[in-house]
């Protein structure tokens, strides 16, 4: 029976909750050669490598993006919106004096305001407590999938496990489920944007790829 150097893909970790974080300094690119004992042929399988250290700013774009992508988030706005057309409305019409007005606009300030408040304070204490953003990941790009190594441990995330990709200002977020997703600041690429960008793009299609 012929034997195969090869590395397989573990099965995808159940426990990891959340946003699994990745901010990047770019490291080399690497070609991987896997050698079949039995023929002696090769294959070379194209690697992308980067360390992810996660910030406040980056985990806030990123969270900031998720939110107002959903239905909730965009209704948050229309009724934020609503309300302050309607203070103005029944201001000029005379239906409240000044003071109502004011109050329109108040009670608009915290529907448009406090999911950004709310995600900003968020952000700022989630990568202080959260083991997954509190320190460095290594992260590998290859064909086969994402291979993150972190405090002693490594998961590795099949390309067929990934639903989608985005592209915020700050951050690229690849979701392997609804409401959880690796996130890379692009701060942290260096030269390595364009190699690993290539290869989610390649490996997901340009349907599941979303540049905001």
């Amino acid at each position: 029976m012929s034997k195969y150097k090869r590395t397989f893909l573990k099965k995808r970790n159940k426990n990891t909750g959340g946003y699994a974080m990745s901010t990047p300094e770019n490291m080399t690119e690497e070609n991987v050669t896997t050698e079949n004992e039995a023929t002696g042929s090769a294959d070379t399988v194209k690697e992308s490598r980067m360390t992810v250290n996660m910030t406040k700013e980056a985990l806030y774009d990123f969270l900031l993006f998720h939110a107002y992508s959903k239905f909730s988030g965009f209704l948050v706005n229309i009724l934020g919106l609503a309300i302050v057309f309607l203070g103005i409305f029944s201001y000029t019409t005379g239906k409240v004096n000044g003071a109502g007005a004011a109050l329109y606009l108040a009670a608009a300030a915290l529907f448009l305001g406090g999911t950004p408040i709310q995600l900003k304070m968020r952000a700022k204490k989630q990568v202080v407590i959260n083991k997954e953003y509190n320190s460095p990941a290594e992260y590998t790009f290859s064909e086969t999938g994402i291979m993150i190594k972190q405090n002693g441990e490594s998961r590795t995330y099949a390309w067929d496990h990934i639903e989608r990709a985005v592209v915020t200002p700050k951050t690229i977020g690849i979701y392997y489920a609804p409401e959880c997703a690796i996130i890379l600041p692009k701060q942290d690429f260096g030269d390595q944007f364009v190699p690993i960008f290539t290869i989610i793009a390649t490996q997901l299609g340009q349907s599941k790829v979303r540049m905001r």
